[in-house]
């Protein structure tokens, strides 16, 4: 065996390592684009704080155009901003998750302004290229155009008067003790004085690094007014008052008669300029501007245009008083990943839907009027978390109380509409002293509501288990639209019958107990289909509270052309059903302790959500409860430990979701719909949040890893050695 020379052996291993560095840099390099290209990142906590919500991912991976979004955060005042350094990081983790989720579709930047003013200027240089603010203020500049020569021709007009009446207190003593005559002095020194502040005010506006017309224009508007003001005081004064003033000489009075012919020309100026500018629309970009030069600030554009998220809308202040504070005291909440998402979707989402909410009586659902006491809380409406999100995801929504309108509201804003039609309010029950009842929602108005659905080809019926109409009357109120949702569409609502969720009872044998006081069923017992609204959404909690089952018509009976399809399903249990007589519960637990399922009752398995494709591609979904997205219901929330300190969870996260994702299947935008609990990307290391994952991470890059690698090293050296 030939014994290579010890100049060779050093070439081989050489050579060796060098191919393996080379080797180790591709498979480095191609890590790190596979990571990027199909995200290798992992959330390592337990509630994934550190990803974006499934959601935005889809907004992220469905984008048609690019976005750039720009974090314009400073800590050079820390003394003033406490957290200052705290919120721009934050920041700066969240942008870089848009940037990674959007796969080239976002780009994002953070900016310290007192650090790198050239990047500021830059910025603003590229919005004022943007076509939606190219050639917005031109108008603006064109009416300024003409402010100068007005203004000396009005100064010259205010100067000229000043000299006539202070000739005229020379030759007629009488002048000096009219107050009237004194006051129009001192209007027009005011006046002149303005109109230089103004000018002034105007030129440094135009010249600002981001041409500010339109504030230009309302400081021109507002001194033009008054200018318009006091000579219209001024001319009323001396043709009316003036020339009728006892004891006044032929001169002075010649001197007021003649203001009409004096003013008539300015005047007229002055009302042309005005007429031109009083209706002109504020300058988006100037309004842009004006936000970004208060700092702390978040910038998202396209192509076209730009919006500005301001401190409150990323940072907004607590508000929620229950939940515990943060270790650090911070009085703000991070809300930064609605925010800029919102922001996403009103600049790239173009096409806008309303959602008419549908009721007949009752109060309003989104917003609640003002109290008449002012003193007294405002009040909330029993949807308003629910309205709310729905105008962040770019919806436009309305109220329409049959009751009180014949028809639906118009938005022109919009061009699809998708109706929610509530079960209608059940007359109260009649008063002996007032025998005029509240009448019940007649055929007439249920037929509006069914024609606007048909024009519309959407809808969402949220139905509900119809109470007895009252303690001694047993009998059951009706679901209005069930007929209309039979014959039409091809779904039942059992609305005699309460769905409850029931445990064992842990002392009587065979018998059972209500699991909730508040008449709700949670995902422990119902699972999603594999229906594109709820199969997506697997996993995460949800509940639907004072449920009537539906049921899919078969047979005969089912309508033509229609496709049904669950969304929603109670499983197949035992701990399930629904009961047909409440009076009868409520006396086995007042004798027995305990119930059964009784022969009137409906077992599980039913569904509680179906979706219906009609003709001509009109499509409906039915919810089996109306109340499973209030704010009752969504803002539930229980303490939770993560990562060692105290947070309020919100319990049933998937019903905001299920909602949301009807609407999207609706409109036919799958892009939109939310992939339950998938988890996405993550922000630098160092920044995470605590979790078991991240723990066993820290540890493995700072002492296993290095290990294997030095023992691996040992052991080259040990055969080298050989």
């Amino acid at each position: 065996m030939a014994v290579m020379s010890a100049s060779k052996r050093r070439f081989v291993y050489g050579l060796n390592v060098a191919v393996m560095i080379v080797l180790a840099f591709v498979l480095l390099g191609f890590v790190t684009w596979a990571a990027g290209e199909y995200g290798g990142r992992v959330d390592l906590t337990r509630t994934g704080v550190n990803s974006l919500s499934p959601r935005t991912v889809q907004l992220l991976r469905g984008l048609g155009e690019d976005v750039t979004i720009t974090g314009l955060y400073s800590t050079a005042l820390k003394e003033v901003r406490p957290y200052a350094e705290k919120h721009q990081t934050r920041v700066g983790d969240l942008l870089d998750l848009y940037e990674t989720a959007a796969r080239g579709k976002v780009t994002a930047h953070m900016i310290d302004a007192s650090a790198s003013p050239a990047k500021v200027t830059a910025l603003l240089a590229r919005l004022k290229e943007k076509p939606a603010y190219k050639d917005e203020a031109k108008p603006h500049a064109e009416a300024l155009d003409a402010f100068p020569a007005l203004s000396a021709r009005l100064a010259e007009l205010m100067q000229g008067e000043l000299s006539g009446i202070d000739g005229l207190h020379n030759a007629d003593p009488a002048l000096a003790k009219i107050q009237a005559l004194s006051i129009i002095e001192r209007n027009l020194r005011v006046m002149i004085r303005e109109a230089q502040a103004t000018e002034s005010d105007v030129k440094t506006l135009k010249e600002d690094e981001i041409p500010r017309y339109g504030r230009a224009v309302e400081q021109v508007n507002d001194y033009l007014g008054q200018v318009k003001s006091v000579l219209q005081d001024a001319l009323d004064w001396m043709r009316n008052k003036g020339t009728g003033t006892p004891g006044i000489s032929p001169e002075t009075k010649s001197f007021f008669a003649g203001a009409p012919s004096r003013y008539a020309t300015a005047l007229g100026e002055l009302q042309t300029l005005l007429s031109k500018t009083e209706d002109l629309a504020s300058v988006k970009l100037e309004d842009v501007y004006e936000t970004l030069k208060r700092g702390q600030t978040v910038l998202v554009e396209t192509e076209n245009e730009a919006t500005v998220l301001t401190q409150d809308d990323v940072w907004p202040w607590r508000t929620d008083r229950g939940a515990p504070p943060p270790p650090d005291g911070d009085p703000r909440d991070f809300a930064g990943e609605q925010a800029v998402s919102s922001a996403i979707l009103k600049l790239t989402q173009k096409t806008k839907t309303a959602v008419i909410f549908t009721r007949f009586g009752g109060e309003p659902l989104l917003q609640a009027p003002p109290p008449t006491n002012p003193m007294m809380q405002m009040p909330q409406a029993p949807y308003q978390v629910l309205n709310e999100l729905l105008q962040k995801e770019n919806f436009i929504t309305q109220e329409w109380d049959v009751r009180t309108q014949t028809e639906p509201p118009k938005v022109e804003e919009a061009s699809r509409l998708i109706y929610v039609v509530f079960p209608p309010e059940p007359p109260p029950q009649q008063n002996p002293m007032r025998p005029a009842p509240t009448p019940r929602i007649n055929a007439e108005q249920k037929q509006r509501i069914f024609d606007a659905v048909k024009e519309s080809g959407m809808a969402v019926f949220l139905t509900s288990w119809m109470p007895p109409s009252s303690q001694f009357m047993p009998m059951p109120e009706k679901y209005d639209f069930n007929d209309y949702l039979k014959k039409t569409w091809g779904i039942a609502v059992e609305d005699t019958h309460l769905a409850l969720q029931f445990v064992v009872h842990p002392q009587r044998d065979g018998l059972m107990l209500p699991a909730s006081r508040n008449l709700m069923i949670n995902s422990q017992v119902f699972h999603y289909t594999d229906h594109p609204i709820g199969a997506p959404l697997r996993g995460l909690p949800a509940a639907f509270q004072t449920v009537a089952p539906l049921r899919i018509v078969t047979g005969d009976e089912k309508p033509e052309g229609v496709t049904l399809e669950p969304i929603v399903e109670v499983n197949d249990t035992e701990d399930v059903w629904a009961i047909n007589n409440l009076s009868r519960i409520n006396e086995d637990l007042q004798k027995n302790q305990g119930t059964r399922r009784y022969e009137d009752d409906i077992p599980a398995p039913f569904p509680l959500g179906i979706a219906a494709t009609g003709t001509e591609g009109k499509k409906l979904v039915v919810i089996a409860s109306d109340r499973f997205v209030a704010d009752s219901v969504v803002n539930m929330a229980q303490m939770v430990m993560v990562g060692g300190t105290v947070r309020l969870a919100k319990l049933y996260p998937g019903n905001i979701d299920l909602f949301l994702n009807a609407l999207h299947w609706l409109t036919g935008n799958a892009d939109r719909i939310a992939v339950g609990t998938q988890r996405s990307d993550v922000p630098r290391l160092d920044k995470l949040e605590e979790g078991g994952m991240l723990t066993f991470t820290r540890v493995f890059l700072v002492g296993i890893w290095p290990a294997v690698a030095l023992l691996i090293g040992a052991g080259v050296w040990l055969l080298r050695r050989r």
